[in-house]
Protein backbone atom coordinates (compact mmCIF):
# COMPACT_ATOMS: atom_id res chain seq x y z
CA UNK A 1 0.00 0.00 0.00
CA UNK A 2 1.51 3.33 -1.02
CA UNK A 3 1.46 6.41 1.16
CA UNK A 4 -1.32 8.03 -0.87
CA UNK A 5 -3.62 5.03 -0.41
CA UNK A 6 -2.83 4.83 3.31
CA UNK A 7 -3.53 8.54 3.76
CA UNK A 8 -6.80 8.25 1.88
CA UNK A 9 -7.76 5.28 4.08
CA UNK A 10 -7.24 7.30 7.25
CA UNK A 11 -9.24 10.23 5.88
CA UNK A 12 -12.13 7.91 4.95
CA UNK A 13 -12.04 6.50 8.48
CA UNK A 14 -12.11 9.99 10.01
CA UNK A 15 -14.99 11.02 7.75
CA UNK A 16 -16.98 7.83 8.35
CA UNK A 17 -16.55 7.81 12.14
CA UNK A 18 -17.25 11.53 12.48
CA UNK A 19 -20.38 11.30 10.34
CA UNK A 20 -21.67 8.24 12.21
CA UNK A 21 -20.94 9.87 15.57
CA UNK A 22 -22.82 13.00 14.51
CA UNK A 23 -25.80 10.95 13.33
CA UNK A 24 -26.14 8.48 16.21
CA UNK A 25 -23.17 8.81 18.54
CA UNK A 26 -25.07 10.33 21.45
CA UNK A 27 -27.97 7.80 21.39
CA UNK A 28 -25.40 5.01 21.22
CA UNK A 29 -23.50 6.12 24.33
CA UNK A 30 -26.74 7.02 26.14
CA UNK A 31 -28.06 3.51 25.62
CA UNK A 32 -24.69 1.96 26.48
CA UNK A 33 -24.40 3.90 29.74
CA UNK A 34 -27.81 2.63 30.82
CA UNK A 35 -26.92 -0.96 29.93
CA UNK A 36 -23.81 -0.87 32.14
CA UNK A 37 -25.53 1.31 34.76
CA UNK A 38 -23.11 4.22 34.67
CA UNK A 39 -23.71 7.99 34.37
CA UNK A 40 -24.07 9.03 30.74
CA UNK A 41 -22.32 12.39 31.04
CA UNK A 42 -18.71 11.11 30.76
CA UNK A 43 -19.65 9.01 27.71
CA UNK A 44 -21.49 11.94 26.15
CA UNK A 45 -18.57 14.30 26.66
CA UNK A 46 -16.18 11.70 25.25
CA UNK A 47 -18.14 10.98 22.06
CA UNK A 48 -18.79 14.65 21.36
CA UNK A 49 -15.17 15.52 22.09
CA UNK A 50 -13.85 12.84 19.75
CA UNK A 51 -16.33 13.89 17.07
CA UNK A 52 -15.25 17.52 17.32
CA UNK A 53 -11.59 16.48 17.24
CA UNK A 54 -12.01 14.32 14.12
CA UNK A 55 -13.97 17.09 12.37
CA UNK A 56 -11.33 19.64 13.33
CA UNK A 57 -8.67 17.38 11.81
CA UNK A 58 -10.72 17.10 8.62
CA UNK A 59 -11.09 20.86 8.54
CA UNK A 60 -7.29 21.21 8.63
CA UNK A 61 -6.02 18.31 6.52
CA UNK A 62 -8.65 18.10 3.78
CA UNK A 63 -7.57 19.77 0.56
CA UNK A 64 -10.74 20.94 -1.11
CA UNK A 65 -10.87 20.09 -4.83
CA UNK A 66 -13.19 21.85 -7.25
CA UNK A 67 -16.62 22.51 -5.78
CA UNK A 68 -19.88 23.43 -7.44
CA UNK A 69 -22.05 26.50 -6.90
CA UNK A 70 -24.32 24.87 -4.31
CA UNK A 71 -21.34 24.13 -2.05
CA UNK A 72 -19.99 27.67 -2.29
CA UNK A 73 -23.35 29.34 -1.75
CA UNK A 74 -24.26 27.04 1.16
CA UNK A 75 -20.91 27.50 2.87
CA UNK A 76 -21.08 31.28 2.37
CA UNK A 77 -24.59 31.34 3.87
CA UNK A 78 -23.47 29.14 6.79
CA UNK A 79 -20.44 31.32 7.45
CA UNK A 80 -22.54 34.50 7.37
CA UNK A 81 -25.21 33.05 9.63
CA UNK A 82 -22.79 31.68 12.21
CA UNK A 83 -20.88 34.97 12.32
CA UNK A 84 -24.18 36.71 13.12
CA UNK A 85 -25.03 34.07 15.74
CA UNK A 86 -21.59 34.26 17.39
CA UNK A 87 -21.97 38.04 17.62
CA UNK A 88 -25.33 37.49 19.31
CA UNK A 89 -23.78 34.98 21.73
CA UNK A 90 -20.97 37.39 22.51
CA UNK A 91 -23.44 40.15 23.27
CA UNK A 92 -25.86 38.07 25.34
CA UNK A 93 -23.39 35.94 27.29
CA UNK A 94 -20.49 38.36 27.82
CA UNK A 95 -21.66 41.94 27.42
CA UNK A 96 -25.24 42.07 28.67
CA UNK A 97 -25.96 41.67 32.36
CA UNK A 98 -29.33 39.90 32.27
CA UNK A 99 -29.47 36.23 33.22
CA UNK A 100 -30.18 33.53 30.67
CA UNK A 101 -32.36 30.48 31.18
CA UNK A 102 -29.47 28.26 30.06
CA UNK A 103 -25.85 28.48 31.16
CA UNK A 104 -23.92 30.94 28.95
CA UNK A 105 -21.05 28.45 28.61
CA UNK A 106 -23.40 25.83 27.17
CA UNK A 107 -24.15 28.07 24.20
CA UNK A 108 -20.48 28.33 23.32
CA UNK A 109 -19.73 24.63 23.83
CA UNK A 110 -22.66 23.45 21.74
CA UNK A 111 -22.31 26.08 19.03
CA UNK A 112 -18.54 25.73 18.51
CA UNK A 113 -17.83 22.10 19.37
CA UNK A 114 -21.18 20.55 18.50
CA UNK A 115 -22.26 22.53 15.43
CA UNK A 116 -19.71 24.79 13.76
CA UNK A 117 -16.71 22.44 13.76
CA UNK A 118 -18.70 19.39 12.53
CA UNK A 119 -20.46 21.52 9.89
CA UNK A 120 -17.32 22.89 8.28
CA UNK A 121 -15.16 19.84 9.00
CA UNK A 122 -17.54 17.43 7.26
CA UNK A 123 -18.16 19.98 4.50
CA UNK A 124 -14.43 19.83 3.70
CA UNK A 125 -14.55 16.04 3.29
CA UNK A 126 -13.39 14.40 0.05
CA UNK A 127 -16.16 11.83 -0.37
CA UNK A 128 -15.98 9.35 -3.25
CA UNK A 129 -18.62 7.11 -4.77
CA UNK A 130 -16.52 4.00 -4.24
CA UNK A 131 -16.61 4.64 -0.49
CA UNK A 132 -20.36 5.33 -0.27
CA UNK A 133 -21.21 1.99 1.33
CA UNK A 134 -18.41 2.49 3.86
CA UNK A 135 -19.98 5.71 5.14
CA UNK A 136 -23.42 4.11 5.17
CA UNK A 137 -22.24 1.06 7.09
CA UNK A 138 -20.76 3.18 9.87
CA UNK A 139 -23.94 5.22 10.25
CA UNK A 140 -26.15 2.14 10.13
CA UNK A 141 -24.08 0.26 12.73
CA UNK A 142 -24.18 3.23 15.10
CA UNK A 143 -27.95 3.70 14.69
CA UNK A 144 -28.85 0.00 14.83
CA UNK A 145 -26.51 -0.60 17.76
CA UNK A 146 -28.07 2.28 19.68
CA UNK A 147 -31.56 0.98 18.95
CA UNK A 148 -30.76 -2.57 20.07
CA UNK A 149 -29.14 -1.32 23.28
CA UNK A 150 -32.10 0.94 23.97
CA UNK A 151 -34.83 -1.69 23.54
CA UNK A 152 -34.44 -3.57 26.86
CA UNK A 153 -34.31 -0.38 28.94
CA UNK A 154 -37.21 1.63 27.58
CA UNK A 155 -39.50 3.08 30.21
CA UNK A 156 -42.57 5.32 30.26
CA UNK A 157 -41.97 6.36 33.86
CA UNK A 158 -41.12 10.02 34.38
CA UNK A 159 -39.22 11.14 37.46
CA UNK A 160 -40.07 14.64 38.72
CA UNK A 161 -39.65 16.71 41.86
CA UNK A 162 -43.12 15.58 42.90
CA UNK A 163 -42.52 11.87 42.38
CA UNK A 164 -42.75 9.35 39.55
CA UNK A 165 -45.63 9.01 37.12
CA UNK A 166 -46.43 7.26 33.85
CA UNK A 167 -45.97 9.72 31.00
CA UNK A 168 -47.12 7.35 28.25
CA UNK A 169 -43.94 8.01 26.20
CA UNK A 170 -40.96 5.67 26.10
CA UNK A 171 -37.49 7.05 26.81
CA UNK A 172 -34.16 6.28 28.42
CA UNK A 173 -32.68 8.07 31.41
CA UNK A 174 -30.36 10.10 29.16
CA UNK A 175 -32.42 10.00 25.96
CA UNK A 176 -35.72 11.86 25.92
CA UNK A 177 -38.73 10.71 23.85
CA UNK A 178 -38.04 13.14 21.01
CA UNK A 179 -34.44 11.99 20.58
CA UNK A 180 -35.53 8.34 20.86
CA UNK A 181 -38.17 8.92 18.21
CA UNK A 182 -35.65 10.46 15.84
CA UNK A 183 -33.29 7.54 16.39
CA UNK A 184 -36.10 5.25 15.28
CA UNK A 185 -36.78 7.41 12.23
CA UNK A 186 -33.09 7.39 11.28
CA UNK A 187 -33.08 3.61 11.42
CA UNK A 188 -36.25 3.42 9.31
CA UNK A 189 -34.80 5.70 6.64
CA UNK A 190 -31.45 3.90 6.52
CA UNK A 191 -33.19 0.52 6.29
CA UNK A 192 -35.67 1.56 3.60
CA UNK A 193 -32.87 3.04 1.51
CA UNK A 194 -30.89 -0.21 1.84
CA UNK A 195 -33.92 -2.32 0.91
CA UNK A 196 -35.41 -0.31 -1.95
CA UNK A 197 -33.27 2.65 -3.02
CA UNK A 198 -29.78 1.19 -2.95
CA UNK A 199 -28.32 1.05 -6.48
CA UNK A 200 -26.18 -2.07 -5.97
CA UNK A 201 -27.16 -5.69 -5.38
CA UNK A 202 -28.31 -6.84 -1.95
CA UNK A 203 -27.83 -10.35 -0.60
CA UNK A 204 -30.60 -12.18 1.23
CA UNK A 205 -28.80 -11.90 4.57
CA UNK A 206 -28.52 -8.17 4.14
CA UNK A 207 -32.22 -7.87 3.28
CA UNK A 208 -33.12 -9.83 6.41
CA UNK A 209 -30.95 -7.63 8.62
CA UNK A 210 -32.35 -4.41 7.18
CA UNK A 211 -35.90 -5.75 7.51
CA UNK A 212 -35.32 -6.42 11.21
CA UNK A 213 -33.80 -2.97 11.61
CA UNK A 214 -36.83 -1.46 9.87
CA UNK A 215 -39.21 -3.11 12.35
CA UNK A 216 -37.08 -1.98 15.30
CA UNK A 217 -36.96 1.56 13.95
CA UNK A 218 -40.72 1.74 13.47
CA UNK A 219 -41.23 0.43 16.99
CA UNK A 220 -38.94 3.06 18.53
CA UNK A 221 -40.51 5.85 16.48
CA UNK A 222 -43.96 4.82 17.75
CA UNK A 223 -43.24 4.12 21.43
CA UNK A 224 -41.45 7.46 21.74
CA UNK A 225 -44.89 8.94 21.07
CA UNK A 226 -43.54 12.22 19.70
CA UNK A 227 -45.24 13.97 16.83
CA UNK A 228 -42.12 15.69 15.40
CA UNK A 229 -40.24 12.48 14.51
CA UNK A 230 -43.33 10.92 12.91
CA UNK A 231 -44.03 14.03 10.81
CA UNK A 232 -40.39 14.20 9.69
CA UNK A 233 -40.55 10.49 8.76
CA UNK A 234 -43.60 10.98 6.55
CA UNK A 235 -42.06 14.02 4.86
CA UNK A 236 -38.76 12.21 4.26
CA UNK A 237 -40.56 9.21 2.72
CA UNK A 238 -42.64 11.42 0.43
CA UNK A 239 -39.45 13.26 -0.53
CA UNK A 240 -37.79 9.92 -1.37
CA UNK A 241 -40.67 8.96 -3.63
CA UNK A 242 -40.64 12.34 -5.35
CA UNK A 243 -36.88 12.69 -5.76
CA UNK A 244 -35.71 9.17 -6.58
CA UNK A 245 -35.96 7.92 -10.17
CA UNK A 246 -35.41 4.28 -9.22
CA UNK A 247 -38.39 2.07 -10.04
CA UNK A 248 -38.03 0.33 -6.68
CA UNK A 249 -39.31 3.51 -4.97
CA UNK A 250 -42.85 2.27 -5.60
CA UNK A 251 -42.29 -0.32 -2.88
CA UNK A 252 -42.06 2.63 -0.49
CA UNK A 253 -45.35 3.96 -1.87
CA UNK A 254 -46.91 0.59 -1.09
CA UNK A 255 -45.48 0.60 2.43
CA UNK A 256 -46.80 4.13 3.06
CA UNK A 257 -50.30 3.10 1.96
CA UNK A 258 -50.16 -0.12 3.99
CA UNK A 259 -48.92 1.79 7.02
CA UNK A 260 -51.74 4.31 6.71
CA UNK A 261 -54.35 1.57 6.55
CA UNK A 262 -52.87 -0.43 9.43
CA UNK A 263 -51.81 2.54 11.57
CA UNK A 264 -54.57 2.31 14.18
CA UNK A 265 -54.24 -1.49 14.75
CA UNK A 266 -50.44 -1.16 14.92
CA UNK A 267 -50.63 1.72 17.40
CA UNK A 268 -53.15 -0.18 19.53
CA UNK A 269 -50.87 -3.23 19.60
CA UNK A 270 -47.79 -1.15 20.50
CA UNK A 271 -49.73 0.60 23.29
CA UNK A 272 -50.64 -2.82 24.69
CA UNK A 273 -47.08 -4.17 24.48
CA UNK A 274 -45.14 -1.11 25.67
CA UNK A 275 -47.67 0.51 27.99
CA UNK A 276 -47.59 3.72 25.97
CA UNK A 277 -50.43 6.11 25.14
CA UNK A 278 -49.81 6.65 21.44
CA UNK A 279 -53.44 6.39 20.36
CA UNK A 280 -54.60 8.87 22.98
CA UNK A 281 -51.85 11.37 22.22
CA UNK A 282 -52.06 11.21 18.43
CA UNK A 283 -55.65 10.28 17.71
CA UNK A 284 -57.61 10.71 20.93
CA UNK A 285 -58.39 14.39 20.35
CA UNK A 286 -57.75 17.25 17.94
CA UNK A 287 -54.06 18.22 17.88
CA UNK A 288 -55.07 21.89 18.09
CA UNK A 289 -56.81 21.23 21.41
CA UNK A 290 -53.74 19.51 22.88
CA UNK A 291 -51.99 21.49 25.62
CA UNK A 292 -48.45 21.02 24.27
CA UNK A 293 -49.56 22.06 20.77
CA UNK A 294 -51.19 25.24 22.07
CA UNK A 295 -48.10 25.96 24.16
CA UNK A 296 -45.83 25.54 21.14
CA UNK A 297 -47.96 27.96 19.11
CA UNK A 298 -47.69 30.49 21.93
CA UNK A 299 -43.90 30.04 21.87
CA UNK A 300 -43.79 30.72 18.13
CA UNK A 301 -45.94 33.83 18.47
CA UNK A 302 -43.90 35.22 21.36
CA UNK A 303 -40.55 34.65 19.64
CA UNK A 304 -41.79 36.20 16.41
CA UNK A 305 -43.07 39.24 18.29
CA UNK A 306 -39.56 39.78 19.70
CA UNK A 307 -38.19 39.82 16.15
CA UNK A 308 -40.78 42.37 15.00
CA UNK A 309 -39.67 44.70 17.80
CA UNK A 310 -36.02 44.49 16.65
CA UNK A 311 -36.17 43.40 13.00
CA UNK A 312 -32.62 44.42 12.06
CA UNK A 313 -30.65 42.96 14.96
CA UNK A 314 -33.08 40.51 16.51
CA UNK A 315 -33.97 40.43 20.20
CA UNK A 316 -31.64 37.84 21.73
CA UNK A 317 -30.77 34.20 22.28
CA UNK A 318 -33.83 33.50 24.39
CA UNK A 319 -37.46 34.51 24.42
CA UNK A 320 -38.06 36.82 27.42
CA UNK A 321 -41.66 35.67 27.98
CA UNK A 322 -41.23 31.89 28.12
CA UNK A 323 -37.46 31.63 28.49
CA UNK A 324 -35.30 29.47 26.27
CA UNK A 325 -35.83 28.87 22.58
CA UNK A 326 -39.02 28.62 20.48
CA UNK A 327 -38.41 25.07 19.15
CA UNK A 328 -38.31 26.25 15.54
CA UNK A 329 -34.98 27.05 13.88
CA UNK A 330 -36.33 29.55 11.38
CA UNK A 331 -38.25 31.57 13.95
CA UNK A 332 -35.30 31.35 16.35
CA UNK A 333 -32.93 32.59 13.65
CA UNK A 334 -35.05 35.70 13.12
CA UNK A 335 -35.44 36.21 16.89
CA UNK A 336 -31.72 35.83 17.63
CA UNK A 337 -30.04 37.38 14.58
CA UNK A 338 -32.67 39.57 12.94
CA UNK A 339 -33.65 39.80 9.29
CA UNK A 340 -30.14 39.13 7.97
CA UNK A 341 -29.63 35.92 9.94
CA UNK A 342 -33.18 34.71 9.37
CA UNK A 343 -32.90 35.04 5.61
CA UNK A 344 -29.53 33.28 5.68
CA UNK A 345 -31.09 30.39 7.61
CA UNK A 346 -33.84 30.06 5.01
CA UNK A 347 -31.20 30.18 2.26
CA UNK A 348 -29.19 27.39 3.91
CA UNK A 349 -32.25 25.15 4.20
CA UNK A 350 -33.41 25.77 0.62
CA UNK A 351 -29.97 25.07 -0.85
CA UNK A 352 -29.69 21.92 1.24
CA UNK A 353 -33.10 20.65 0.12
CA UNK A 354 -32.04 21.24 -3.50
CA UNK A 355 -28.80 19.32 -2.92
CA UNK A 356 -30.76 16.51 -1.24
CA UNK A 357 -33.17 16.26 -4.17
CA UNK A 358 -30.38 16.12 -6.73
CA UNK A 359 -28.39 13.62 -4.65
CA UNK A 360 -31.31 11.20 -4.45
CA UNK A 361 -31.97 11.60 -8.14
CA UNK A 362 -28.43 11.53 -9.51
CA UNK A 363 -26.33 9.87 -6.81
CA UNK A 364 -28.53 7.17 -5.21
CA UNK A 365 -25.48 5.62 -3.52
CA UNK A 366 -25.62 8.59 -1.12
CA UNK A 367 -29.41 8.81 -1.07
CA UNK A 368 -29.53 7.71 2.56
CA UNK A 369 -27.62 10.85 3.56
CA UNK A 370 -30.10 13.03 1.67
CA UNK A 371 -32.99 11.40 3.56
CA UNK A 372 -31.31 12.02 6.92
CA UNK A 373 -30.87 15.68 5.96
CA UNK A 374 -34.56 16.05 5.08
CA UNK A 375 -35.51 14.40 8.36
CA UNK A 376 -33.34 16.78 10.36
CA UNK A 377 -34.48 19.91 8.51
CA UNK A 378 -38.11 19.25 9.36
CA UNK A 379 -37.33 17.89 12.82
CA UNK A 380 -35.68 21.23 13.63
CA UNK A 381 -38.94 23.04 12.92
CA UNK A 382 -40.68 21.14 15.72
CA UNK A 383 -38.01 20.87 18.39
CA UNK A 384 -34.45 21.86 19.18
CA UNK A 385 -32.38 25.00 19.05
CA UNK A 386 -29.80 26.44 16.67
CA UNK A 387 -26.73 25.83 18.80
CA UNK A 388 -27.74 22.26 19.70
CA UNK A 389 -28.97 21.07 16.30
CA UNK A 390 -25.76 19.07 16.03
CA UNK A 391 -27.09 16.34 13.73
CA UNK A 392 -28.57 18.86 11.32
CA UNK A 393 -25.40 20.91 10.95
CA UNK A 394 -23.19 17.84 10.58
CA UNK A 395 -25.27 16.12 7.89
CA UNK A 396 -25.76 19.42 6.03
CA UNK A 397 -21.99 19.81 5.76
CA UNK A 398 -21.49 16.23 4.59
CA UNK A 399 -24.39 16.33 2.12
CA UNK A 400 -23.38 19.50 0.26
CA UNK A 401 -19.83 18.20 0.02
CA UNK A 402 -20.98 14.82 -1.30
CA UNK A 403 -23.23 16.39 -3.90
CA UNK A 404 -20.63 18.96 -4.91
CA UNK A 405 -17.86 16.44 -5.52
CA UNK A 406 -20.01 13.78 -7.17
CA UNK A 407 -21.82 16.34 -9.32
CA UNK A 408 -18.45 17.40 -10.72
CA UNK A 409 -16.59 14.08 -10.81
CA UNK A 410 -19.18 11.28 -10.57
CA UNK A 411 -19.86 9.40 -13.82
CA UNK A 412 -20.44 5.71 -14.63
CA UNK A 413 -16.97 4.32 -15.15
CA UNK A 414 -17.29 0.64 -15.78
CA UNK A 415 -19.31 -1.78 -17.83
CA UNK A 416 -21.04 -3.24 -14.80
CA UNK A 417 -22.68 0.10 -14.06
CA UNK A 418 -23.53 0.69 -17.71
CA UNK A 419 -25.30 -2.67 -17.91
CA UNK A 420 -27.12 -2.04 -14.62
CA UNK A 421 -28.08 1.42 -15.82
CA UNK A 422 -30.11 -0.04 -18.64
CA UNK A 423 -32.19 -1.92 -16.08
CA UNK A 424 -32.54 0.99 -13.66
CA UNK A 425 -32.30 4.53 -15.04
CA UNK A 426 -31.47 5.93 -11.60
CA UNK A 427 -28.15 4.11 -11.62
CA UNK A 428 -27.08 5.80 -14.82
CA UNK A 429 -26.76 9.04 -12.92
CA UNK A 430 -25.42 7.57 -9.73
CA UNK A 431 -21.86 6.70 -10.62
CA UNK A 432 -20.10 3.36 -10.20
CA UNK A 433 -21.27 0.72 -7.80
CA UNK A 434 -20.50 1.23 -4.13
CA UNK A 435 -18.72 -1.52 -2.23
CA UNK A 436 -20.96 -3.12 0.35
CA UNK A 437 -19.29 -5.38 2.90
CA UNK A 438 -22.46 -5.57 4.99
CA UNK A 439 -24.88 -6.70 2.32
Amino acid sequence: MNDGTATRGWIVFLEAFALAAVVAGFPLVAALSQIIDMPSQPFSIAIRGVTALFCAVLLIVSVSPNRNAIWWWTMAACLGFWLAYVLRMTNDTLLKSYSLFYEPSSYWLWAIGGSIIPLFGLARGRYQLKDASHYFNWCFVFAFGAALLALPNLSTTVQSDYGAYDGGRAALTALNPISLGHLGVQLVLLSLWALFLRPDQKLLLGKLMFSVALVVGVYLALVANSRGPLVSLVIALLFAVMASNLRSKYWIVGLILAGAVAFVPIVTLVDHIAGTQIYERLLGSSQFDEVSTLGRIDLYASAWSQFTKFPLTGYGLEDPVFGGYPHNLIIEAFMATGLFGGLLMITILILTVVASYRTLRRVPAFGWLALLVIQQIFAAQFSGTISQATILWGVVGALVSVYSLVAINGRPRNAMVEVSSRNDPGLARGGHLARSPMA
